[in-house]
């Protein structure tokens, strides 16, 4: 089993996490939107809420959800964690408003569908309001024009001004746990991987792709893991940051009855975990921080020289997102080892006519 998928399948959420125990949110606030696994229980008292028929017209079979896309970082990522704490948020609403933009600034990117995670040049705040506001109905179905106006106007009141006084707004993505960027270690999970041992059935998915870790040593990238290196185990202590928007509605692409002029079915998203060439095929919803990362390998020759020569210069060491070695001011920074992201359903259904 190659190790993306063996982190994948090990890797376990806080009980509170939305992959495990989804919450249906006001109907009143949001326009009936629905998360996670109670989407298909909420169905019927959504019908019953607003008085027609059951939804099964208009939104997927939830039947049919990929899991959530479990991403590598194939390159490094160290964070300062005083850039992010003190965020506001509804439980901290004297908090400063720069940490949070950081962190929206951090998880804003739409990933690259790719078995590694690659923030590509898309805005995901940016894609959602163009969709949304761009979306036509399909004769007037009453419940799709509700939705749609709720999410729009749900959209227009999650705003803050722009941080550098221009013209403008940006909208905020909270975390879960909130104080994650100074969090203890006592709070982080251990979780010991085996490649050769791991379970097959986690609580992700992955996407195919060849496997290829990289070296980077003092910020330069040296090589590619020899591939006669074999890696048998990974320990590590995790944290797992779950990301809120308030602003973003996903029964919005899980409807029917609505298209994007000009563009074919699936412009937003095909809804497939296997080949997705969609605008927003994923959209992030957490992503993992590790510390004490240690790797248990039949090294090549190769790659204990790049070893050896980083301790003999005192270089901070990376394989792939993980930190090898380094001064001792490296390691009580932050690393962002991978990225969870929910597929976006099959979106818009029809072509625009």
């Amino acid at each position: 089993m190659d190790l993306i998928k063996a982190i994948a399948n090990s890797v376990k959420l806080p009980r509170a996490s939305e992959f495990e125990t989804a919450e249906l949110i006001s109907p009143v606030k949001t326009g009936l939107s629905f998360s996670g696994n109670q989407f298909a229980s909420g169905l019927q008292q959504a019908s019953s809420f607003i008085g027609t028929s059951p939804l099964s017209a208009n939104v997927l079979e939830v039947q049919s959800q990929n899991k959530p896309i479990f991403q590598l970082n194939q390159l490094p990522v160290s964070l300062d964690p005083d850039a992010y704490k003190d965020a506001r948020s509804g439980s901290n609403p004297n908090g400063d408003l720069k940490p949070l933009f950081a962190f929206r600034q951090l998880v804003d990117p739409v990933p690259k569908f790719d078995q590694n995670y690659f923030a590509s040049p898309y805005s995901t705040e940016m894609l959602y309001a163009n969709f949304l506001n761009g979306a036509s109905i399909l004769r007037n179905d009453p419940f799709v024009s509700s939705v749609i106006a709720n999410a729009r106007k749900q959209f227009e009141e999650e705003f803050f001004q722009d941080m550098d006084g221009t013209s403008g707004d940006w909208r905020p993505v909270y975390a879960s746990p909130e104080d994650w960027a100074t969090a203890d270690i006592s709070r982080f999970s251990e979780v010991s991987v085996d490649l050769n041992n791991s379970s097959e059935d986690g609580l992700f998915g992955t996407i195919q792709g060849k496997e290829n870790l990289k070296w980077n040593l003092g910020g330069q990238m040296v090589s590619t893991l020899n591939p006669k290196t074999e890696i048998k185990s990974l320990d590590m202590k995790y944290l797992f940051v779950e990301f809120r928007r308030p602003w973003f509605n996903l029964l919005f692409f899980k409807m029917n009855q609505w298209y994007l002029s000009g563009q074919q079915a699936g412009f937003c998203s095909s809804g497939s975990s296997k080949v997705n060439d969609g605008a927003l095929p994923l959209i992030p919803t957490g992503m993992l921080i590790a510390r004490d990362v240690k790797l248990n390998a039949n090294w090549h020759q190769d790659d204990k020289t790049i070893m050896d020569k980083s301790l003999a210069n005192s270089a901070t060491a990376y394989l792939g997102p993980f930190l090898m070695s380094g001064p001792a001011s490296n390691k009580s920074s932050i690393q962002i080892i991978a990225w969870v992201s929910e597929v976006i359903p099959l979106s818009p259904k029809v072509d625009a006519p």
